[in-house]
């Protein structure tokens, strides 16, 4: 044979043992991405699969071919228990111990009777169908990063096919009892297949990792802390380029003494009325508008709804406001909120332009007693 089957075996244990530390150490750097230590101990599992395969084919012993049978389709039980966790967050941990179970028992099991070439055939098969259904399921969940995970799909088939090649090589031969592990065109293929995939992979997962990162910084950076709206770096970053559409409407929001809700009760307790409002907008709101956090006690809403619709949507919010009871412990209280509504009149005006008529209007309901909901005067 031209290549040299121990020599592959080891450049796919090397390969995944490489993977593996990649995949550690960006764990430790976002300990919220937990998939990634899923897939960490996935890889491990390939590398003791390839040590105790090593084993076996140096010593005969059944045992460790058993547990190397066993460490093969238990690393793909793992591997698919990592993917639902990149795709919705949280691990499914007793369907994959479940899965774990059933793909690798019978294998290792019918293995340590004796039946090797029988084994190889399952434990293959079941390889095979665990790899392709996971790119499968790559395929589908593509919108996020197309280019990266489709070719991850692609690489997760070759290797499920090329599996499913060496179940095939070794039902043809119909040697169902023998020793050592079997040489033969597909296995060397396989193992050539494992290299490319195993760096394929975590080459390109690195890439979404860091993708992902990168997507939550900017989000991050656009979001207020304590409320979870967009705050004004986001609302500027939406028009910086374009002007707003006729027949926008503006709100500005500010909540009535809101310094001295903080001396009485503590910034704590102001927190949480920062946070009620915040959700009373969210509330109030429709799809397409936005909500915003300016700054402080100070808020925003730009909305579709223009002129009356406008300021009876900031009114609506004013009064559902000051009948919300605050409490923490033994403390309760209201709060009210005053709010200055400015709409975009003719083509040509910038944000800056509105929140400054918006803002004009609000200084006109705190002058005149708070609690209230003034129009802008001049046109925008």
């Amino acid at each position: 044979m031209f290549i040299d089957y121990g020599s592959v075996l080891a450049a796919t244990g090397a390969a995944a043992a490489a993977l593996c530390v990649t995949f550690f150490t960006n764990w430790l750097r976002q300990r919220s991405s937990g998939f990634l230590m899923t897939w960490a101990c996935g890889m491990a599992v390939v590398v003791g699969a390839v040590v105790f395969f090593g084993l076996y084919e140096a010593t005969l012993q059944r045992t460790f071919g058993a547990v190397a049978c066993f460490f093969l389709t238990a690393a793909f039980a793992i591997a698919w228990g990592g993917q639902v966790q990149f795709r919705d967050g949280d691990l499914p941990l007793r369907p994959m111990v479940v899965l774990l179970l059933a793909a690798s028992v019978p294998g290792a099991a019918i293995f340590a009777l004796g039946y090797e070439s029988i084994a190889y055939v399952i434990v293959n098969s079941v390889a095979a169908v665990l790899l392709c259904y996971m790119g499968w399921r790559f395929w589908q969940i593509r919108q996020e990063s197309p280019a990266a995970l489709m070719t991850i799909a692609g690489l997760h088939h070759m290797l499920g096919i090329s599996f499913l090649l060496c179940a095939f090589a070794v039902a043809w031969e119909g040697h169902w009892q023998q020793e050592g592990m079997p040489q033969n065109w597909a296995e060397v293929l396989n193992l050539i297949c494992s290299v490319i995939a195993i760096t394929g992979i975590g080459g390109l997962f690195t890439t979404i990792y860091q993708e992902r990162i990168a997507r939550t910084y900017k989000v991050n950076s656009l979001t207020d802390a304590l409320t979870g709206l967009a705050n004004r770096r986001a609302l500027y970053d939406e028009f910086e380029a374009r002007d707003l559409p006729v027949d926008t409407g503006v709100a500005i929001f500010d909540l009535d003494d809101f310094k001295g809700v903080n001396d009485r009760y503590g910034h704590g307790f102001g927190d949480l009325v920062l946070i009620r409002f915040a959700r009373l907008l969210e509330e109030e709101t429709r799809p397409g508008d936005i909500a915003a956090r300016l700054g402080g006690e100070e808020f925003c809403v730009i909305s579709k709804e223009a002129g009356e619709g406008a300021f009876a949507l900031a009114e609506r919010i004013r009064a559902r406001f000051m009948t919300i009871a605050h409490s923490r412990g033994e403390r309760h209280m209201t709060c009210t909120v005053s709010a200055g509504v400015a709409i975009v009149e003719k083509d040509g005006c910038s944000l800056d332009t509105i929140l400054r008529k918006a803002d004009n209007a609000l200084y006109l309901s705190k002058r005149n007693g708070r609690n209230q909901v003034s129009r802008s005067r001049r046109a925008a």
